[in-house]
């Protein structure tokens, strides 16, 4: 077990006889300041790394929960964390192999964006911010991400070989090297110059193709006081203004304005300051913290908005070599479990390059878009009257162009209107009842799959000594209330790698 140097509730070292938190209970919601009744529990979605505490129990610095951001259909998507190796971990080298190994796990994002509200009193008469309300312009917020450490003035986003150069060092070395998709980003420390003191730093990728992290943009960053206090160091925040462990939330009013968001108490609470940008997945965000007496404590940055002078890289137009591999099988086939379906006559077997359904006379919306290095998008595919919906995804560490990427999932509705004519081995249908699925289980011995009743949800792993629940290649078939099939949401990497 890691000891805990600092407590996860409010960024202060331990007492030498106190006992770490292990089991935290909120009073308000760190991030509306809402005041907690019940907190429900937090489910296990991949792409998303989850954390219970306010602070970084080992070096007392604030945690940054913000979840990967994905795009909805249509949209391009990051890989789950996680989800990337370096092109010699596989063995590859070349730049039209695949790199990375992981689903991804598309998530849509609804946005409101609600007119600004006026504060108001409360009972005691204490301001009130509604959450998101104040946004600053990007002229207005031009020292919001900037912050000083002595002497060294850095501002966010950053380049990590700018940091480097200042006398920063990777806590780990081998993190220099990490190889992030496009629009991915990392978690990973850094050690301030002199010291041997890390403090966790969020980097960004925002190339189209994929990038050692040494060569990406830090874009989440923190400075806590009782760290730089350890240290014998002071911290300053917008342009220097704000000095942590003097400056008060008043202060903060003062030089920056009326927060965008803040807690209910100030005492151990916090402020939050959001700048315009031009899209809702873009995070240009400052939180700063106080202590018991409302003195700033901590700042956390957040700020992925692409630099104007960024050079971005250019989209590749040759034919990726690995999706030569692909061969169309025979027949469809007896066995569930082959990866083989049936589209509106035609065999295939997943993983298929998009450009197969393309010349089978399938439509997408626009083959020409970008997907940037490791990346996926969800297409909707329509033939006549016939529609499908396919996540496909760019396998090598350049940007290609959609008609160059490879079909890993695709989803059939049992619908007049939004459905096809596929048919799987076993003579598995959209439009099947739930006991002729049952049927078509038990005749080809599946007995390793999952339903959920109160999902009417089945998930059947393909390979057999799988978890239904941690597999990646799997069916997911869902039954309605009629006890019919609703939709079949069918995922195979097959032999792009090994589960």
């Amino acid at each position: 077990m890691v000891e805990q140097n600092f407590d996860p509730m409010t960024g202060k070292p331990l007492k030498p006889d106190s006992q770490p938190v292990t089991n935290p209970e909120y009073n308000f919601d760190p991030n509306t300041g809402a005041k907690i009744t019940d907190i429900p529990e937090t489910p296990e979605v991949p792409g998303f790394k989850y954390v219970e505490y306010n602070f970084d129990p080992v070096t007392g610095q604030p945690i940054d929960r913000t979840p990967v951001k994905t795009g909805g259909a249509g949209k391009v998507i990051a890989l789950v964390a996680g989800g990337v190796v370096a092109l010699s971990a596989l063995g590859f080298v070349a730049s039209d192999m695949p790199f990375f190994r992981g689903p991804v796990e598309p998530t849509v994002y609804d946005v409101d964006n609600d007119d600004y509200v006026e504060p108001k009193d409360d009972t005691d008469g204490t301001p009130v911010y509604p959450t998101d309300g104040n946004v600053l312009s990007a002229d207005d917020a031009e020292d919001l991400f900037s912050f000083t450490i002595d002497d060294r003035k850095y501002e966010l986003p950053i380049q990590v070989s700018v940091l480097i150069d200042d006398g920063w060092e990777f806590n780990d070395d081998n993190d220099a090297t990490i190889l992030m998709s496009s629009n991915s980003y990392e978690f990973v420390y850094l050690n301030m110059p002199g010291t041997t003191t890390s403090i966790s730093v969020s980097v960004t990728n925002f190339s189209l193709d994929a990038m050692e992290l040494q060569d990406c943009y830090v874009t989440g960053f923190s400075i806590n006081r009782y760290i730089l206090d350890n240290e014998g160091m002071t911290g300053r925040y917008y342009d220097d203004y704000i000095v942590l462990g003097e400056s008060t939330y008043d202060d903060c009013i003062d030089i920056i304005g009326t927060p965008s968001s803040q807690s209910e108490n100030i005492e151990n609470g916090y402020v939050v300051y959001r700048m315009e940008t031009e899209s809702y997945f873009e995070d240009a965000s400052a939180q700063i913290g106080f202590d018991e007496d409302g003195v700033v404590s901590y700042v956390v940055l957040n700020n992925n908005v692409i630099p104007e002078d960024f050079e971005q890289a250019e989209v590749q137009t040759f034919v990726p070599d690995y999706l030569s591999n692909y061969e169309a099988p025979e027949a469809l086939g007896d066995d569930p479990l082959s990866g083989n379906f049936q589209l509106d006559g035609v065999v295939y077997n997943l993983p298929v390059p998009i450009q197969v359904f393309i010349d089978n006379g399938w439509d997408v919306d626009d083959e020409e878009s970008v997907v940037g290095a490791g990346q996926a998008v969800n297409v909707t595919m329509r033939k006549g009257n016939e529609t499908v919906y396919i996540l496909t995804s760019n396998q090598i560490d350049k940007a290609v162009y959609l008609k160059n990427t490879i079909v890993v999932q695709i989803t059939v509705y049992n619908s007049n209107y939004s459905g096809a004519d596929m048919l799987f081995p076993g003579g598995l249908t959209v439009s099947d009842t739930d006991e002729h699925l049952k049927g078509i289980l038990s005749d080809n011995g599946i007995t390793n799959y999952q339903y959920k009743k109160d999902y009417k949800n089945y998930t059947v792993p393909l390979d057999q000594t799988k978890d239904p629940e941690k597999a990646l290649n799997v069916y997911n078939i869902h039954i309605d209330d009629n006890g019919y099939v609703g939709y079949i949401d069918f995922r195979n990497y097959g032999w792009l790698f090994e589960e």
